[in-house]
């Protein structure tokens, strides 16, 4: 659900209800300067999108969608693929909405407190997009500046100092709406590493309203599996094939920190980044640091070569599975590089260190 403000990946399944019960529509609606004459209504959970309904535009704009809504769930307006307006319903609520097709973000609903908490929400999640693409026009002309790289750092502590403002927003808003439903899009903004007690607390305080609701549950479940790899958890072993032949444990190197490194030879990122960590465990190998790299190559010669090719002189596993390696739904892995740093004593205490993090981390440990 990352995407919500601006697209929300989820399911749809096909329904149906019987309107003549019915007194008053699931979803009234007014859009202007609309040039299409069909708005489609999609259920989004479980990952993907599906077209429930459509209804045909009248020439004042007017259109409605009568018993569509089957659940408690997560839906959009789709106006043809030129816009969206996301929002949250049940069966029991009749949503209002009323939008121009100039400004699909500048719409209005009534009708359902979760769909206006996240209205209110995206509204001010809209003024740090702002902010923040201003910057990047900003710096547009300053690409071949002479003093590019000290203009580039004064547009960068900006654009930092965006994102804890907007982190802060994000976090105080769940504090204040952490039982609405549509907290689960919310929290969806943060980054689980950083901020998996938040999931946790959306987690727990949606819990005894929706414990059975489809889009929670695989919502809860997800938040339950990574939240086992929150710092301060011991790191579930790994048993892997090495490049000699013979399987390797994570687990036979406690007593030493460790740097669990998912990398692989295709990935341009992971060699990027393969200089710095080279850099940090020549520093620290002999005060106790280690690395283990666990690889989602394929194939075992552009494995071994990159190994070779980029002096990583330290163990190294991989079975050789690609995005099917066993340790991709172990650790929901989404992209590499990513890596995970734990004590002596095999407990996480910190996740995705990257560049100069891994530096000051690490200085701040034997340091």
């Amino acid at each position: 659900m990352k995407s919500i403000i601006l697209g929300l990946s989820t399911i749809a399944l096909l329904s149906s209800c019987d309107n003549t019960a019915k007194a008053e529509k699931d979803i009234t609606a007014n859009i202007q300067n609309y040039n299409q004459p069909q708005v489609i209504l999609e259920k989004l959970s479980e990952g993907k999108i599906l077209a429930i309904d459509t209804s045909t535009v009248d020439p004042e704009g007017n259109f409605s969608f009568d018993g569509s809504v089957d659940e408690k769930s997560f839906y959009r307006l789709n106006f043809s693929n030129q816009g969206f307006v996301f929002f949250v319903s049940s069966p029991d609520e009749n949503v209002t909405v009323s939008l121009d097709a100039k400004n699909y973000r500048d719409y209005t609903i009534t009708g359902s407190k979760d769909a206006e908490i996240l209205k209110s929400f995206n509204d001010g999640m809209l003024e740090f997009f702002n902010f923040q693409d201003s910057l990047n026009k900003a710096f547009g002309p300053y690409q071949n500046h002479p003093k590019k790289d000290s203009i580039m750092i004064a547009f960068r502590n900006k654009y930092q100092d965006s994102e804890v403002r907007k982190q802060q927003f994000i976090t105080t808003f769940l504090d204040n709406n952490t039982s609405s439903y549509s907290s689960m899009a919310i929290v969806e903004q943060l980054d689980k590493d950083g901020f998996t007690d938040y999931y946790i607390k959306v987690k727990d305080g949606l819990a005894g309203e929706y414990g059975t609701n489809p889009t929670y549950t695989v919502f809860a479940d997800r938040v339950e599996g990574f939240s086992k790899l929150a710092v301060g958890q011991p790191i579930p072993d790994i048993i892997l094939p090495t490049p000699t032949g013979g399987d390797m444990a994570l687990s036979s190197l406690k007593g030493q920190y460790v740097l669990v490194d998912f990398w692989a030879s295709w990935c341009k990122p992971c060699r990027m980044e393969n200089p710095n960590i080279v850099a940090e465990y020549e520093k620290y190998k002999s005060q106790g640091f280690t690395v283990f790299g666990v690889s989602l190559d394929r194939e075992k010669a552009a494995w071994t070569n990159a190994i070779a090719a980029d002096n990583l002189d330290w163990a190294h596993v991989s079975d050789l599975s690609f995005w099917n390696s066993a340790v991709v739904p172990q650790f929901g892995i989404e992209g590499i590089p990513f890596s995970i740093l734990v004590d002596k004593e095999g407990n996480i205490i910190a996740k995705n260190l990257r560049g100069p993090a891994l530096g000051r981390k690490l200085d701040e440990i034997f340091n």
